[in-house]
């Protein structure tokens, strides 16, 4: 089962030296917001730079990868069939006055679109479970269930002041979660459904083992801390 890691993902910019490369002025680029895709490959952190230029009249796109890692030939890959994903209507557009006395507003599609693309290493959540709608419940309902629970490890505490747990997510190849299973539950249903509501709420970044992705399953702890008596 895999280990989650939680990472932060900063935004990224393409440097004017890749703009002069590919002969389109910087003001005529278009930074795309980074795409992430985490993986199994430790990459260092590894950003990919990558520029579209389009063909308007063939609606044709043409896919330029500038830093290809030597050391991960497989990500290059990976990198360039994400950019190649991307379609030419999917492509903002800029707008501009056509004519001076009609004032014809008319789009047209920048020179170049800048790209960047991370591989995060490991596992990595996008949105974290959202516990807000069952918070007052456990609260409420918290001390008097572990009063009358025995001690069970993994799940109530010594001490009863929290109940803990872990489940197993099943996520497919978006980062959506399709299953949730409880490797340990307690005995209060609706305590188990409202765990079970609030990871559905969570998100992962889509994973690549080896450049392919793949559906996988994860495992997740919780912990619910008692209020104060």
């Amino acid at each position: 089962m895999k280990t989650i890691l939680f990472i932060s993902l900063w935004f990224v910019y393409i440097p004017i030296s890749i703009a002069e490369n590919v002969g389109i002025e910087p003001e005529q680029i278009y930074i795309l917001a980074p795409i992430f895709e985490a993986t199994n490959i430790d990459n260092q952190d590894y950003s990919w730079k990558i520029t579209i230029k389009v063909d308007s009249e063939s609606q044709r796109l043409i896919t330029t990868l500038h830093n290809p890692n030597p050391h991960f030939k497989l990500l290059n890959t990976r990198a360039l069939e994400l950019a190649n994903n991307i379609h030419y209507d999917d492509l903002p557009k800029t707008t501009g006055i056509s004519s001076v006395h009609h004032r014809d507003i008319k789009t047209a599609h920048f020179a170049g679109y800048a790209l960047t693309i991370k591989f995060p290493y490991g596992v990595t959540i996008r949105t974290r479970p959202d516990l807000s709608n069952a918070t007052h419940y456990i609260a409420h309902m918290c001390n008097t269930y572990l009063a009358h629970s025995d001690f069970r490890a993994g799940l109530i505490s010594q001490n009863k002041t929290y109940v803990s747990g872990w489940v197993k997510l099943s996520v497919d190849e978006n980062g959506i979660i399709r299953k949730i299973d409880f490797i340990n539950q307690t005995s209060d249903k609706k305590f188990n459904k409202l765990i079970e509501n609030s990871f559905n709420s969570m998100r992962f970044y889509p994973f690549n083992q080896n450049g392919k992705l793949i559906a996988y399953t994860a495992g997740q702890a919780f912990k619910i801390t008692c209020e104060d008596k």
